[in-house]
């Protein structure tokens, strides 16, 4: 028999079995049909609301062991689902490789594997990479939590006119004068050890100090103020994060909540530890810069940082935390040794220049008297003392 003759054969065969099929189908009782066809109709869809359905018709159909085992199939994909680990989906796929559940497994533990890596790397760009490749991912949530402490938080300060400095007291803050401010912004809290790491990691911040009682290389410190940082680097973590540094009388406005006559961010109760990270000796200004006088007299902080807005206390009427002490924050302004011929405007003093940048607020190693909201420190712009540290502003459209 030739090629063609096999072919004509096999199409006649192929029609008779279609012919007798039909002829068994249609000869079949309806419910009998309609038996089967549900069968069928469930095997290929194999879902589990489809082998339910079968069973709820025909709980003793011809299909029963196959929907029964297909009930239990579905019953381990739930319990897999309900777990939703990485372990449980691979699990699931060693015992079930072509099971229901298997395309659903495969891409689910890739994605938790995904997240354990960014968990691990822990970084904001890790998590910021993670989000804008999974927006609804097993840890979006996660994600924007973690993001959400690495953001700057801005306070919004109401501009108007006060009265910046002191007649009394250190000469560098005479004479006590009128100065304009205008609406702007501060950072709610000084930059952190986990906001600068992200600016370092960009490229766009140079590695801050290391010696000691610096905060860059300590275990467990991300919440930390950035400290060991200078004047050019505050400069360049401000650009990075959109801000800048505030002016002279900008800070000392914030700093007294808008400009009031008191002497604390809180008013004018003398600091505790529960108001100030700072030295609680002799009430001298200035600082310990080698610690030594803090230590004995045991600040607050235990000779160091503590993280930011610990403690509710430490609160301008605006809300914004450890204007006093914990680190002193560089601002834009050059040092000059008085007020005599300071802007009135509040913008930042710079000409004529000189060789030292203000430092405001100060630091953990400061007695009460010197972080006081009017008292005024200096350094060379090089310098990244344990003291050192950032917070920002940013200006505002005028209302």
């Amino acid at each position: 028999m030739g090629r063609r003759a096999n072919r004509d054969a096999a199409i006649v065969l192929a029609g008779a079995a279609v012919v007798a099929a039909a002829i068994g189908w249609f000869g079949m009782e309806r419910p009998r049909r309609a038996e089967l066809w549900a069968c069928e109709v469930a095997t290929a869809l194999d879902q589990e609301r489809a082998w339910r359905t079968y069973l709820a018709e025909f709980p003793a159909g011809a299909c029963l062991e196959r929907a029964l085992d297909a009930m239990d199939r579905h019953a381990v994909c739930a319990k897999t689902r309900a777990e939703d680990t990485r372990e449980g989906w691979t699990r699931y796929l060693g015992a079930n490789p072509k099971g229901p559940c298997a395309v659903e497994a495969r891409a689910r533990g890739d994605a938790l594997s995904e997240c354990e890596a960014v968990r691990e790397d822990g970084t904001a760009a890790a998590w910021r990479g993670y989000l804008a490749r999974a927006p609804g991912g097993p840890c979006a949530g996660e994600a924007r939590e973690a993001l959400r402490d690495d953001r700057v938080q801005w306070v919004g300060i109401r501009g108007a006119t006060f009265s910046m400095g002191a007649n009394a007291g250190a000469a560098n803050r005479h004479p006590h004068r009128r100065v304009k401010v205008a609406d702007f912004q501060v950072s709610r809290s000084e930059v952190t050890v986990r906001q600068y790491r992200e600016c370092v990691y960009a490229g766009a911040c140079g590695l801050p100090g290391v010696t000691a009682r610096c905060n860059w290389a300590e275990v467990g410190r991300e919440g930390h103020p950035i400290n060991c940082v200078d004047w050019f680097q505050a400069q360049q973590f401000a650009a990075w994060a959109g801000g800048r540094l505030p002016s002279e009388a900008e800070w000392e406005f914030a700093a007294r909540s808008e400009g009031h006559l008191q002497a604390y961010p809180w008013g004018d109760e003398a600091p505790d530890c529960d108001l100030a990270n700072s030295w609680d000796g002799i009430a001298e200004e200035g600082g310990s810069e080698d610690g030594d006088a803090y230590e004995a007299a045991g600040g607050c902080g235990k000779n160091g940082t503590e993280p930011v807005c610990g403690r509710p206390g430490r609160l301008s009427q605006q809300g914004v935390c450890d204007f006093a002490g914990n680190v002193a924050e560089w601002v834009a302004d050059v040092y000059h040794d008085s007020y005599s011929l300071a802007p009135q405007d509040g913008s930042a003093w710079v000409v004529p220049g000189g060789p030292y940048r203000v430092r405001r607020g100060g630091a953990f190693n400061y007695n009460p008297l010197g972080v006081r909201a009017v008292s005024r420190d200096w350094a060379d712009p090089r310098n990244r003392g344990p003291g050192n540290g950032i917070r920002l502003a940013r200006s505002v459209k005028e209302r």
